[in-house]
């Protein structure tokens, strides 16, 4: 099954550019191709899904789900984070998340 914002997201940046090459008038012939990435979720308590199945048949990572996938959609989700302020900002809550669970797990 394909991602649908994954789709949205390469037809964005296909069509900015060739946009781009309209204004600048050069060649834009290429078509759209969409480029499967696998799918990525995060389903709660320190745990994720991760699917590459439809990419990578038997490759080394074609499946994963717990920590390991976990570990993946983390660095996934920081590595697509744009801007420095969030950069620092985001492992930062996710410490001051981690570091709370740990604190005051008795209360929950």
């Amino acid at each position: 099954m394909i991602n649908i914002l994954s789709v949205a997201n390469q037809q964005a940046a296909y069509l900015a550019k060739k946009l781009n090459k309209i204004v600048r008038d050069k060649d834009h012939t290429e078509p759209f191709k969409f480029n499967n990435r696998g799918s990525l979720a995060y389903i709660g308590n320190w745990k994720a899904i991760y699917d590459r199945s439809a990419v990578d048949k038997d490759g080394p990572m074609s499946k994963e789900t717990g920590r390991t996938a976990w570990l993946i959609w983390r660095s996934a989700y920081f590595t697509m984070t744009l801007s420095m302020r969030n950069k620092i900002l985001v492992p930062f809550y996710w410490f001051l998340n981690c570091s709370y669970l740990f604190l005051f797990k008795d209360l929950f």
